[in-house]
């Protein structure tokens, strides 16, 4: 019984030196340099053109402890550069759901309105605004492309037009509304195709401005 207590004393003491060395060996081979490279090997291979994804791979290697522990200097860098990366992935998500249903609305233009297709164009401008850093300024440049393509077809002055500005000019000028004849005007230049009647719209405003000559006093 005593030689059994003694075999399994000796078996328990090996095997605990055993467990002991291990444990040495592996803190004597640990290197906080080879965490470092791991880093930046890491951080090298975070994707440049995917925002989201970077900054979710980010968050990940700011959760690991051993960086933390022992790359401090690059963790740094790291908390610095995600608080950007963050900010972008933010924005990048809300034009995600913002602007897809807009761009849907834009596909089908031909029955569109004037005043539909002004509030078309309005609305691609402010999205471009608010999210022309993101990955969806493409697809709003090219909706707003055709919007305006669009609304200068449907817009676009033709004789007729011309005929009915010098009817409102002339009957505005007949009842002393200066103002509003050359609100006429101004609203007229501002359409495609305006200034093929350069001279027309000239003569109007020489007009206007005789009339107005008559009626301001002296």
């Amino acid at each position: 019984m005593a030689g059994r207590r003694h075999n399994v004393f000796w078996i328990t003491a090996a095997l605990v030196i055993a467990i002991g060395g291990l444990a040495v060996a592996k803190f004597v081979a640990f290197d906080p340099d080879d965490v470092k490279k791991e880093f930046e090997r890491e951080f090298a291979d975070l994707p440049k053109d995917d925002v989201i994804r970077r900054d979710t791979l980010m968050r990940g290697m700011l959760a690991n402890e051993s960086y933390q522990n022992h790359a401090k200097a690059q963790y740094r860098d790291l908390e610095r550069a995600y608080a950007r990366t963050h900010d972008a992935a933010e924005l990048e998500r809300e034009a995600q759901k913002a602007v897809p249903p807009f761009l849907t609305r834009c596909k089908e233009l031909s029955t569109a309105t004037t005043e539909d297709l002004h509030r078309l164009y309005d609305e691609a401008r402010t999205h471009l605004t608010n999210y022309g850093t993101t990955r969806q300024a493409g697809p709003l440049r090219e909706a707003m492309s055709r919007v305006k393509e669009r609304l200068d077809q449907q817009d676009k002055v033709l004789p007729k037009d011309l005929l009915e500005l010098q009817k409102a000019v002339h009957e505005h000028c007949k009842g002393g509304r200066i103002a509003a004849a050359k609100d006429a005007i101004a609203a007229f230049r501002k359409r495609p195709g305006s200034n093929d009647y350069a001279a027309q719209l000239r003569e109007l405003e020489e007009m206007v401005r005789r009339k107005e000559t008559a009626v301001t006093p002296r």
